[in-house]
């Protein structure tokens, strides 16, 4: 192998050692910009304790699952909580026939441990992300 031949396959290697590591970053980054939107329907927002729990027990006694997290000072009690806008409307028909007063509300992250908590269904983790 002549020297031309040598810095030619050389320059080659380099080139597909750097474009595959350039790929890897480049997965990497776009992974943690994922943007993720959680739909839920707000229930209510407490100053006390006792009142959010009491909230959530009644959703839970009428078989939702309730969730609550703070802001501001405040204790927000969400139910129906998903990815798919759709369902969460969906969910809305039962909350009024229940007489029950609700608003949609949507957050949206671009936060990797957000994200990943969205995904696996840990909600309890996405309460406490959400909370000041």
């Amino acid at each position: 192998m002549n020297k031309t031949s040598a810095s030619v396959f050389l320059a080659i290697i380099l080139d597909l050692i750097f474009a595959f590591l350039f790929l890897i970053l480049l997965s990497q980054w776009k992974g943690e910009e994922a943007e993720v939107t959680l739909h839920m329907n707000q229930i209510g927002m407490f100053k006390e304790t006792t009142n959010s729990t009491a909230c959530i027990e009644k959703l839970k006694g009428l078989g939702y699952e309730a969730y609550s997290y703070t802001k501001d000072d405040l204790i927000i009690v969400v139910t129906s909580l998903s990815l798919n806008e759709e369902e969460t409307i969906e969910a809305q028909k039962k909350l009024r026939e229940n007489q029950i007063s609700y608003i949609l509300k949507k957050v949206t992250s671009t936060g990797k441990q957000f994200s990943e908590a969205v995904l696996k269904g840990d909600m309890e983790m996405v309460m406490e992300l959400m909370s000041d």
